[in-house]
């Protein structure tokens, strides 16, 4: 009995001293991760100030600046990517307050714009036509005749195409199509495209001579 209990007793002991120096050798699989790797307690921010971490992971007051912070910097983008849109509509309700019709009407300056004028970017040194198409319905063709420097965008004030003589058709002139994005039909022989797969139901051609 007493043989036993000793036997018992060394082997607990043998167990012990094994446990111990494992542990002070370390776990087998631990991973030697570099210091650069591991988050600190404070990180240090331009916009936020400082953030608190503990044991790798945020605080409740560093959530909720992070989301806050998300919530506005996306707030803002959808704020300035609608600009564009914006001032495109300000344009087009322009022309259709002095009688300007999409695809039928044809929109001249009569004089030189100045800094009276209330449009986007203009020069003073040139006369300004502006045609409204719309493709909502189906392709629309339009023909310039004389050399002009024109450039079409879409609703979003998006660059489509050039028109004229920084266009394909060299300042020779020739028939435009355009095309809405949907279209799946074929492009017929004769005709300068532009590239459809960025024009809007809305495009305007803004041109200069």
């Amino acid at each position: 009995m007493k043989t036993k209990l000793l036997t018992t007793l060394v082997a607990a002991g043998v167990m012990a001293g094994s446990m111990a120096t494992a542990i002070a050798a370390g776990p087998k699989y631990k991973a030697d991760v570099p210091a650069s790797l591991i988050t600190p307690d404070t990180v240090e921010t331009k916009y936020l100030g400082d953030l608190k971490f503990v044991d790798g992971f945020p605080t409740d007051a560093t959530l909720e600046k992070s989301y806050d912070f998300l919530d506005t910097s996306r707030a803002v983008q959808l704020f300035t990517s609608g600009i564009p849109t914006a001032s495109m509509h300000g344009l087009l309700k322009g022309h259709r307050d002095i009688g300007v019709k999409p695809n039928k009407t044809i929109a001249i300056t009569e004089e030189l714009l100045d800094a009276r004028s209330l449009w986007l970017t203009p020069n003073t040194t040139t006369p300004y036509i502006h045609i409204e198409l719309n493709v909502k319905d189906g392709p629309v063709v339009f023909e310039v005749g004389t050399p002009v420097i024109g450039i079409v965008d879409n609703a979003w004030f998006l660059y489509v195409g050039d028109v004229g003589l920084g266009g394909p058709d060299k300042g020779k002139g020739g028939k435009y199509l355009l095309v809405g994005k949907d279209y799946k039909g074929e492009i017929p022989k004769g005709y300068f495209c532009p590239s459809y797969q960025y024009i809007s139901p809305l495009a305007v051609d803004q041109s200069g001579w």
